[in-house]
C-alpha cells in the first residue's frame, strides 16, 4: 500500500540521513521476491539525492541472467 511505501521510504531515508551509503534489495528471497519493480524503484531513487548506491541480488544468475537485469 502507499501507506506502507511510504513507512520504507522514511526508514530508508533516515539510515542514509544516519550514514548509510545506499539501499541494497534481495528481491531473490521471500517476501520480497513479491517486491513489483516500481516498489524498488521508489527506494533506490532515494539515493540520487544523498549520493548513494544501490545493489541488488538478482533474481536469476543462471541462464535467465538477462531476463533478471531486465
Amino acid at each position: 500500500t502507499e501507506a506502507e511505501l511510504d513507512a520504507m521510504r522514511a526508514l530508508c531515508g533516515e539510515a542514509l540521513e544516519a550514514g548509510a551509503i545506499g539501499v541494497s534489495s534481495g528481491v531473490f528471497y521471500p517476501p520480497a521476491r513479491a517486491a513489483d519493480w516500481s516498489e524498488v524503484a521508489a527506494l533506490a531513487v532515494l539515493d540520487t539525492a544523498t549520493g548513494g548506491i544501490y545493489t541488488a541480488h538478482l533474481r536469476d544468475e543462471g541462464d535467465r541472467v538477462i531476463e533478471a537485469i531486465d
